[in-house]
């Protein structure tokens, strides 16, 4: 069998393999966040709002050292909502079982219209029969990119739990602050260093609060 042909069929080989893991990947992260649910969830899982702007800063060093030449601004981090609402629940699910939250994906994050309140919420969580449901925003994104220091990155975040049946709040917290120094890598952009190491972290911080509520609810010491 000549070389060429050797190459071809061991590319075709590492491309199926690539595609299957893939798609095993995505399949698990489905059951993760939209559950074929046989029974009502315990959690409703609303999408979290983002910020109208973000305060940013970054100097010529900066720039130089992370091959980011343009100015970060608000569109640049349009994702990180809804990946916080999918780290949350993510986190949820390992912890009460994948059944036991529903991340709501209808129009605009699943979030209402009316976001003022928690009123249009709560009856789209009893319809679904859900016992809470979670609803959260971003309130402030802060960036700061410089040549000799690491970089400050914050997130500045408020959620809270609610009674699906009588609208009581479980657990609230209310622009917690998240700030945190991270040095970037070459082509690294702010916002994946948002996605992928503060947000996991608000993530881990934020679940365990909610489940410690979920507990004390349940008449379980936290």
């Amino acid at each position: 069998m000549g070389m060429q042909r050797r190459l071809c069929i061991l590319l075709s080989l590492l491309t199926f393999a690539v595609l299957w893991s893939a798609e095993r990947s995505a399949v698990a992260n489905e059951r993760i966040v939209t559950p074929a649910c046989s029974s009502p969830p315990l959690v409703f899982v609303f999408g979290f709002l983002n910020p109208p702007k973000a305060s940013t800063f970054v100097d010529l060093g900066y720039k130089v050292k992370s091959g980011q030449w343009s100015e970060p601004d608000i569109s640049d981090f349009a994702e990180l909502g809804s990946e916080l609402r999918r780290a949350i629940a993510g986190k949820l699910a390992d912890k009460l079982g994948h059944e036991a939250v529903a991340l709501v994906k209808a129009g605009a994050e699943g979030s209402p219209a009316n976001t003022s309140d928690d009123a249009d919420y709560q009856r789209r969580a009893q319809e679904a029969g859900a016992k809470f449901f979670l609803r959260g925003a971003i309130n402030h994104i802060r960036f700061q990119g410089n040549a000799l220091t690491p970089n400050y990155y914050e997130l500045v975040v408020s959620a809270r739990l609610v009674s699906a049946a009588s609208g009581e709040v479980a657990w609230q917290t209310s622009h917690n602050m998240f700030p945190h120094y991270f040095s970037t890598r070459k082509g690294e952009s702010p916002a994946d260093v948002f996605e992928g190491r503060l947000i996991p972290h608000i993530a881990d911080v934020m679940s365990a609060r909610i489940l410690a509520a979920l507990q004390a609810e349940a008449g379980q010491s936290p």
